[in-house]
């Protein structure tokens, strides 16, 4: 959550909310999807970054899904341009309407983003005052479980934070559904510097022992990147918006392939995709 749903989504959608946050929870049939982040829309579709209108290429982005036509859309985070305004969210609304005609999209939160503000847009029935701090959202796919939590500490203060409610909420979780594989996918990266994820060991320290658990996508730095540590695989997610370093960093989406064994990821950034294939860990 938020989500945006076509009006003939049939599948059902629960919500629940506790201390650890508001969570939605629905059935997307399918294992191919598209994973796009950072996409930062603005009211001006004028706004850039380095030269780089981030509209236009946006746009492409979601065209390119349009014609691969995946089952679901994932965007990991930093949907509006800066500080998460009200007509930043008209414009992410505006630019995925399309897409949403047809296909599922779930958005995560970033730290541009401002939670109040996105669900005032996308759910304003949800809305109130005292609305959980976190939104969550589980997407039960046809091979694998997408967990999408919630990093965002402050709008626009650069590193992130779970929180403890969430983090033992997602403990629970793991331990009480069935074993399926498992993908988590949070803004903020797992590195050690300042704007990372701040708990980001205490995630991992969850993660690691579950074996149901096969990777984590990550966003916020804009960088397309694959590691393991130890067998959980980790990756970057690239930006839909712009790059910090245009001459060598690439801008687009992944598609994403899901199977019972593992994941065939592709780089749609202009030129033949780069191609990656994981292979999911054993069960233990």
């Amino acid at each position: 959550m938020p989500l945006l749903l076509p009006e003939s989504f049939s599948a059902s959608l629960q919500t629940q909310r506790g201390e650890h946050g508001r969570v939605a929870r629905l059935t997307i049939p399918g294992a191919r999807w598209a994973l796009l982040a950072d996409t930062h829309l603005s009211a001006n579709p004028n706004a850039e970054y380095d030269g780089q209108t981030t509209l236009p290429k946006v746009r492409e982005a979601l065209d390119q899904v349009a014609a691969a036509r995946v089952d679901g859309v994932i965007v990991n985070g930093d949907l509006a341009w800066m500080e998460g305004l009200p007509e930043d969210y008209d414009q992410v609304a505006e630019t995925f309407a399309p897409l949403a005609e047809t296909t599922p999209v779930a958005l995560a939160l970033g730290n541009h983003d401002r939670l109040d503000r996105a669900l005032r847009k996308f759910h304003p029935d949800a809305f109130s005052l005292n609305e959980p701090a976190k939104l969550i959202t589980v997407i039960d796919a046809t091979e694998v479980r997408l967990i999408l939590l919630d990093s965002l500490y402050r709008t626009d203060v650069v590193p992130g934070l779970l929180g403890q409610a969430q983090r033992e909420w997602l403990r629970a979780f793991l331990d009480s559904e069935d074993k399926r594989p498992t993908a988590i996918v949070v803004h903020h990266p797992l590195t050690q510097d300042d704007g990372a994820l701040l708990d980001g060991d205490r995630l991992l320290a969850i993660l690691q022992p579950r074996s149901q658990v096969k990777a984590v996508f990550t966003a916020h730095d804009h960088v397309w990147r694959h590691e393991q540590r130890g067998r959980l695989h980790i990756v970057g997610l690239p930006a839909a918006g712009f790059s910090f370093v245009p001459a060598s960093v690439p801008v687009g989406w992944v598609e994403a392939d899901f199977s019972s064994h593992g994941v065939g990821l592709r780089l749609r950034a202009g030129g033949t995709p780069e191609e990656l294939e994981l292979e999911w860990r054993p069960e233990c």
